[in-house]
């Protein structure tokens, strides 16, 4: 694992010894903006190069999660350096949650969209509506592929219904069993799609 700190790109790159599968894996987390560091060592585990990134709250980078430019890494010395388009073959990014802070208007949607897309939320997510914003998206891609966990929650290792003083739905046993089975479908996916 090494630190990156390249302008407001900031987190960590994972180069596993043996790596498996072509092209960059990006990670990230959910509204906290951290990098989802579980995943990518999750991920580097299965072969995969990981850039796990937070995308606010660190040097040169926005202080809330308030208008974050997306393509930061995309565009940054260590997005070239590593090929990572978010736009295209062979990257692809994980978010650590499927719902959105901007819940009551419309998000922007792309025209042209390109590759894979695969969505994970909690059906007793009490943040937000996760699990109707996946469904309102699978009806803009009918290709992707979303799945809704009915019993958990909006964060899937959460053991129990709150997590830093927030309501966040879903049960200890449903959680583990959609963090289990996400995690088995993430990687069966992220391989077969980084041959």
């Amino acid at each position: 694992m090494t630190p990156i700190a390249d302008g407001p790109v900031r987190g960590f790159h994972l180069r596993p010894d043996v790596i498996r599968h072509r092209g960059v894996v990006l990670v990230w987390g959910g509204s906290e903006g951290g990098p989802d560091f579980p995943h990518a060592e999750l991920l580097a585990r299965e072969g995969h190069e990981v850039l796990s990134l937070f995308y606010f709250g660190q040097p040169e980078q926005p202080e809330q999660l308030n208008r974050v430019p997306v393509e930061t890494a995309a565009g940054s010395r260590v997005g070239a350096r590593f090929g990572l388009r978010l736009s295209g073959a062979p990257a692809a990014c994980v978010r650590g949650d499927a719902g959105g802070a901007d819940r009551g208007r419309q998000a922007h949607r792309p025209k042209a969209r390109t590759g894979e897309v695969l969505i994970f939320a909690g059906g007793d997510d009490q943040l937000w509506p996760a699990d109707a914003a996946a469904r309102r998206f699978a009806v803009d891609r009918p290709d992707a592929e979303v799945h809704v966990y009915p019993g958990a929650g909006h964060v899937f290792d959460v053991p129990g219904d709150h997590a830093e003083g927030m309501r966040m739905g879903g049960t200890a046993e449903a959680n583990a069993a959609a963090r289990a089975d996400s995690d088995r479908i993430l990687t069966e996916r992220l391989a077969s799609w980084h041959r």
